[in-house]
């Protein structure tokens, strides 16, 4: 009789867990999880990363998948670690108050941010990140936003170090944008857009905005002043195409090009001059984005310079590309230190060798308008180069890229070169 009733315990203490192994966990689970409506969180980002003593500052952050189902974000400090900054929540939990410098170490939780998958079934359980925060006194810097005569701006004031700051220009009618610049240590993420940021440095700062004259057609809301109105009475073809009119024209002859494009005022003006060719009877494309060829080049400057004669090897008169390619060649302009097949890509420093080198050749000097650069990439420039981007740069005819990079190596698109051709051509009284 023991050993039955000792069977019998034995039998039901092996077959019960195993029958609860086997039971479908919806049926075990209390509030069954739908794996068809659950998204669990992957992470959170944009959470804030720095603030300032004795300021507010307002915990925020992106869950992501944007259609997770985990609820709320709930802020606490991260357990276990120290709070020299006397950083406190207020009531809501959502704003932390520091007050002195240091580090904040904060976490963030969402209550059902994710699924742990058991024997018994899925069970929802929260999602957590942290985060550091770093506390610094706050201490502003001024940064100006100025405008040359041409347009207006916008933008500027106090700023703490390392804060992006937008900043926009607008040109006024027959002036075209031609780039910002600042001699500061401020970092302009975009020089040659209009509408860009600008990084304050660790100091006052200064950044101005340039502006092309092109053209003048009365009623116009600021005049250029004398020296350019001395030019456009020199030269016409500065006062047979308002910016309106050649930011139209741009876009009537290129499918890829619109009115408000920055560049589409330079298209248009060197359109009209007849250095850049359009089909009379269909749009084409203008290709911004490609990046200009020694032959497109060759056959721009040619044309600006009057198409002069180039002869070929049997003294025959050349056309077109090889005439224009010849010509850069017997005038010293296109050298051996510029090893570039006609239809290859031009970078960046060799364009601005070439641009310098027909200064040179047709005896024209510059003014300039901006301090010697230091560009973050210097040390990149080929020594033969050096001279001919500081003084395109300085006459405020070439622009850096991104970060006061000048890319030296980097292809120079169409757009720029359209830009740099047309600056070139007002600067020297073309």
């Amino acid at each position: 009789m023991k050993r039955r009733i000792l069977g019998a315990v034995l039998t039901f203490a092996i077959v019960v867990p195993l029958v609860a192994l086997l039971v479908p966990a919806a049926q075990v689970q209390a509030t069954p999880l739908s794996p068809a409506t659950f998204v669990p969180v992957t992470n959170i980002t944009d959470v804030p990363s720095r603030m300032f003593v004795g300021r507010q500052l307002q915990l925020r952050g992106t869950v992501n998948p944007t259609n997770a189902t985990g609820g709320d974000i709930q802020w606490s400090f991260t357990p276990g670690t120290e709070n020299t900054t006397g950083a406190f929540f207020d009531d809501t939990h959502t704003i932390l108050i520091a007050q002195s410098p240091g580090l904040v170490r904060i976490r963030a939780t969402i209550p059902n941010g994710r699924a742990n998958i058991t024997l018994l079934g899925p069970s929802l359980e929260p999602f957590v990140q942290d985060f550091s925060i770093w506390v610094s006194h706050y201490v502003s810097h001024s940064l100006a936003v100025r405008a040359e005569p041409g347009g207006f701006v916008a933008g500027g004031g106090q700023f703490p170090s390392g804060e992006s700051v937008s900043i926009f220009a607008m040109p006024h009618r027959d002036f075209i944008f031609a780039g910002w610049h600042s001699g500061d240590g401020a970092r302009i993420a975009n020089p040659e857009h209009p509408a860009t940021t600008v990084t304050m440095p660790g100091n006052d700062a200064t950044v101005t905005a340039f502006f092309t004259f092109v053209g003048g057609s009365g009623g116009s809301a600021s005049a250029p002043p004398a020296p350019q109105a001395a030019t456009v009475s020199r030269h016409p073809w500065l006062t047979s195409i308002p910016l309106h009119t050649a930011q139209a024209r741009a876009a009537e002859a290129f499918s890829d090009i619109d009115a408000a494009n920055w560049f589409s005022g330079y298209a248009g003006a060197a359109l009209n001059r007849g250095w850049i060719s359009a089909s009379p009877t269909a749009q084409v494309r203008f290709r911004p984005s490609d990046s200009v060829t020694l032959a497109e080049l060759a056959v721009a400057l040619h044309r600006m310079a009057g198409s002069p004669t180039a002869l070929g090897p049997d003294r025959e008169v050349l056309q077109g590309q090889a005439a224009a390619i010849e010509w850069l060649r017997a005038s010293g302009i296109l050298t051996t230190d510029i090893q570039i097949a006609p239809s290859n890509a031009m970078p960046r420093q060799d364009v601005a060798l070439v641009f310098d080198r027909l200064a040179v050749y047709m005896r024209w000097s510059y003014s300039f308008v901006r301090a010697t650069p230091n560009f973050a990439d210097d040390r990149e420039i080929s020594q033969s180069a050096q001279r001919a981007v500081t003084n395109l740069f300085r006459a405020h005819i070439i622009g850096t890229r991104e970060n006061n990079h000048f890319a030296p190596r980097a292809e120079m698109t169409r757009a720029e070169f359209v830009a740099v051709l047309v600056r070139f051509a007002g600067h020297m009284d073309m």
